[in-house]
């Protein structure tokens, strides 16, 4: 199974799913990590040019997150606002809120032995 884990680093879950730079794609079989792809958030570069531009805003096409995480099974993160989370969890993902302090690979591995516990919160926290 496919995990993405948002990051804006690639050391680190991302609080904000949308506003990450990167996502890290873990595909496990039978307990083991395979390997880790990492792909761009085009739509984060855009959203922070564009608000220090012209002082705007950001806003994301949920769907194209949906285009670029849907063979995955599952996406981690530390917060997800409700749009993109409805977009995810309707394209079949499962959406699940861990604490960000946690390792990307241990969270992912976590989740793949049914034993990851989920966090405390369920937003993004954006104002």
């Amino acid at each position: 199974m496919k995990i993405a884990i948002p990051s804006m680093d690639g050391a680190s879950i991302s609080a904000h799913f949308g506003r990450s730079r990167l996502f890290m794609v873990f595909d496990f079989e039978q307990g083991r990590a395979r390997s880790c792809e990492i792909r761009i958030n085009g739509q984060a570069i855009q959203s922070a040019l564009d608000e220090e531009r012209h002082g705007g805003r950001h806003a994301h096409d949920h769907g194209a997150f949906a285009r670029l995480l849907g063979d995955c099974g599952a996406v981690l993160c530390g917060g997800i606002g409700h749009g993109a989370r409805q977009v995810l969890e309707h394209a079949g993902l499962k959406v699940l809120i861990v604490d960000p302090g946690l390792a990307p690979e241990e969270a992912a591995r976590a989740f793949d032995e049914g034993v990851l516990q989920p966090g405390r919160s369920d937003g993004c926290g954006c104002p």
